[in-house]
């Protein structure tokens, strides 16, 4: 605490308490003086109880007359004291008083005080004495206490100011002297300010960095005219430390962001140094004062520049990166609308693989140079993968961007050079267009457009889209093609449902289980190829934020079959089912199955989606715990890829459904019904069942049966079927095989 501020509270405080003490030291005074002054004074009342007591006690003065008349004669000795007006004694058998009994009665206004004989067990002795006389005393008894206590508290006070105000004072020049060579010392350029930011001391340190800081600062370390910290620090930097020193009172200044401070050096406005700064209060002399240490940070902020420099570059191609795209085009960034192009170049893995990766480099180095010249010097050009890239042209509506992707088309081939042997060949791209906004959000947009180019590239290469948000067309084929917005919204009006297509034990003549198959009816009642929506389902699935969920398509299948069709049902899992993120949502829905649902659920794997995993090991345990819960493994679609005898080594499965292209027209393919027969041994020494999908004909049926496979699957017995449908023919045929075949082989199915 500062000497003023210190004396300020205890100057009054003091004389509050001195005052008090001198009331409770008085009024304690006074009673002893009123109980001396009542009594006639010590000796009195000391001879009273001593002789009267005595006498009393062995006479008994109000036994005869002549005892009273003693008794009346000593107490009128007693009397004589000045201070005492009357004298009562009193027992229970007898009462003297002097003067007269009359007279003391008269005397009521007086002050009384009473105590018992020391010798005598009921004798009392009463002393009166006047108001007018105590009074006296007891102003006298304050004037002395008065003026004494105030001489005191003058003497006390004065000393202990002096003391302090000496300590004070080698307080502050300690502190002075230390906050003098902490700045002085500092390495830093250092500023001491007060709260209104005028400039106290200064570090030497600043005037080695500019002779203009030289000149606003003057020549001595103690400021004397009225320079404050705004002066030398850029505006923005200079309201920030305001605000932290403002606000360092009610709260932690360590906690208010102060990094990035740039020093303004000349009053021109020139910025000559960045640095980092710190902010320190210290108590020193009369008021909170505020350190400002900065550090020069010029070397990390150009080393920053340049790293952030690099990393919105790609390296080979100096198209922007992916980071750059993020950084300065993120929403809440972009200054104008574009048009967005998502390239792929094709067949680059074929150019790398045939002439090398430096020819496939040179490749991506000449179309970013062909494309950066596109329509205008506004484009930019971002790399955001290997073969893919974003071209981004300023464009305000979807009739531009529908232009600018037709231009774009027109230049989707360049002949690439190749430096070797002298090779020349016509290059080629596909992209989907899109239009970008400002306030369109840039990750589902770009999103959107790489399901779109995903679903162009299956229809061949060189092609090119133009997608809205509502609605994508093809420009250079009749199909339309699906954007997520459209299977979000076909989902909710339960376009998207599972069908059931029937597996047939042609021994037995049953049906042993149903395949659970997507399937898309629009509006329209146009049914939707699979392959065009599938892969979006499953990723839209994955979003927290999305409706669709294709784990309630499978809730609502099971509600709507008829609980009396006996057979298993098989679901169709993907790689997105067995990420980390859906695969305990995957084991939570066999549980919910198991437990409302008394139906042997069976899990197909396709050798593509084993394929498609980054972590097969994983794929493969998270695999055995779906079989270890109950659930039956389908190994689906094997023949199309050369690894599936390998994945039998790898997976425990109980069931392998032969593709179509292993049955179909086995009846006349020599080489098939070897590869058959070996599988019919395989399963009888592995212990699984073979399902043979695809099955078409009677022919090929028949074959089957005689090789031993009876479990089939196929457009001859049944295509995949609505539920609605399956009840049905339930119970117009009860599970009959043969009317079932006899309606699915004559079309009767709807």
């Amino acid at each position: 605490m500062k000497p003023n501020k210190f004396l300020t509270w205890f100057i009054p405080s003091s004389s509050l308490l001195a005052v008090v003490l001198l009331f409770i030291l008085s009024n304690l005074q006074i009673k002893k003086e009123k109980e001396k002054f009542l009594v006639g004074n010590a000796k009195t009342l000391a001879l009273a109880n001593r002789v009267l007591g005595t006498y009393t006690r062995n006479s008994g003065f109000y036994f005869s007359q002549k005892g009273k008349e003693n008794t009346l004669s000593l107490l009128k000795v007693l009397s004589y004291e000045e201070n005492v007006n009357c004298i009562v004694l009193s027992s229970s058998k007898n009462t003297l008083s002097y003067p007269p009994a009359t007279y003391c009665k008269s005397l009521g206004h007086s002050q009384m005080i009473s105590t018992k004989l020391k010798y005598s067990n009921d004798t009392v002795l009463k002393l009166f004495i006047t108001n007018q006389t105590l009074q006296k005393i007891i102003k006298k008894i304050i004037i002395e206490n008065t003026l004494g206590g105030a001489l005191f508290l003058i003497v006390t006070q004065l000393g202990i100011v002096f003391f302090l105000m000496r300590k004070f004072r080698y307080d502050s020049n300690e502190s002075s002297r230390q906050v003098r060579q902490l700045i002085m010392s500092s390495p830093h350029p250092t500023l001491l300010v007060d709260s209104t930011g005028k400039i106290i001391l200064f570090s030497n340190s600043f005037k080695s960095l500019s002779k203009s800081i030289n000149e606003l600062l003057g020549s001595q370390s103690s400021i004397n005219s009225k320079l404050y910290y705004f002066d030398i620090l850029t505006k923005h930097s200079a309201e920030r430390i305001r605000f932290a020193i403002k606000n360092s009172v009610g709260s932690n200044i360590d906690n208010i962001p102060l990094e990035g401070i740039q020093i303004l050096l000349s009053k021109s406005g020139q910025k000559l140094l960045y640095t980092s700064l710190l902010l320190s209060k210290i108590n020193y002399i009369d008021e909170m004062q505020y350190m400002l240490s900065f550090n020069d940070i010029n070397n990390l902020v150009v080393q920053r520049e340049l790293l952030g420099s690099a990393l919105s570059k790609d390296y080979l191609t100096q198209a922007y990166s992916r980071q750059y795209l993020i950084e300065e085009l993120a929403d809440g960034k972009r200054d104008c609308s574009y048009a967005l192009f998502l390239i792929n170049i094709d067949s680059l893995k074929v150019v790398n693989n045939r002439y090398g990766h430096s020819v496939g480099d040179q490749l991506l180095c000449n179309f970013v140079e062909k494309l950066s010249t596109f329509n205008s010097s506004n484009n930019t050009m971002i790399r955001i993968s290997g073969d893919e890239f974003i071209l981004l042209v300023p464009s305000d509506n979807h009739q531009e961007l529908s232009s600018l992707a037709k231009n774009l088309y027109l230049n989707s081939s360049f002949q690439f050079n190749m430096n070797v042997d002298n090779i020349s060949t016509l290059q080629t791209f596909s992209f989907v267009a899109i239009q970008l906004n400002i306030l369109d959000q840039l990750s589902k947009h770009i999103s959107l457009a790489d399901t779109a180019l995903s679903q162009s590239k299956k229809t061949g290469k060189n092609k090119y889209l133009v997608v809205s948000s509502q609605i994508t067309t093809q420009s250079n084929d009749s199909e339309d093609y699906i954007t997520l917005e459209s299977i979000e919204n076909a989902y909710i009006s339960q376009e998207i449902m599972l069908y059931l297509q029937p597996v047939f034990d042609s021994k037995g003549k049953t049906i042993e289980g149903f395949e659970a198959l997507s399937r898309w009816e629009s509006r329209t009642n146009k049914f939707i190829s699979p392959p065009l929506f599938l892969d979006s389902l499953y990723r839209l699935s994955m979003l927290d934020d999305c409706v669709v969920d294709h784990f309630e398509l499978i809730k609502t299948l099971f509600v709507r079959l008829n609980k009396n069709i006996s057979g298993w049902i098989s679901l169709n899992i993907n790689q997105y089912d067995l990420s980390d993120e859906l695969f305990p949502r995957l084991l939570d829905l066999h549980q919910y199955l198991l437990m409302h649902y008394n139906r042997q659920i069976v899990f197909e794997i396709s050798e593509t989606t084993l394929k498609g995993t980054e972590n097969s090991s994983e794929t493969i345990d998270k695999i055995s715990i779906l079989k270890s819960s109950g659930a039956l493994i389908a190994l689906d679609d094997f023949g199309v890829l050369s690894s599936n005898f390998l994945s039998l080594s790898k997976l425990s499965v109980d069931i392998v459904k032969l593709d179509k292209f292993l049955v179909s027209n086995i009846e006349n393919n020599l080489k098939n019904q070897y590869i058959l027969k070996s599988l019919g041994n395989l399963s009888d020494s592995l212990g699984f069942s073979l399902v043979a999908e695809g099955v078409e004909t009677a022919e090929t049926a028949s074959y089957l049966v005689d090789a031993g496979i009876s479990l089939h699957q196929g457009f001859y017995y049944a295509k995949a079927l609505p539920i609605q449908t399956i009840n049905l023919q339930y119970e117009n045929t009860k599970n009959d095989f043969n009317e079932m075949n006899r309606k699915a082989t004559s079309n009767e199915f709807p």
